[in-house]
């Protein structure tokens, strides 16, 4: 498994969503400020690099993702 922070805008929000429940990834926490949101995720390692070029897409480069690897 792997854990990701996504760094958004309140204007990806939706989309992120969107793009989350088509690649199997599980929300863990959510955290929001006057900037926009933080979201902690999960999703399989092998859905990672598809997950990433979807995003990243969909945004036009401006998300930021951090991966950590969590134990299985």
């Amino acid at each position: 498994m792997r854990e990701l922070r996504l760094r958004r805008g309140f204007a990806d929000l939706g989309e992120v969503h969107v793009l989350m429940g088509l690649h199997g990834v599980r929300k863990v926490d959510e955290q929001f400020d006057s900037d926009g949101v933080t979201l902690r995720v999960r999703m399989a390692s092998d859905r990672l690099g598809a997950f990433a070029h979807a995003l990243r897409e969909a945004s036009r480069g401006r998300l930021a993702l951090q991966a950590s690897e969590l134990d299985d």
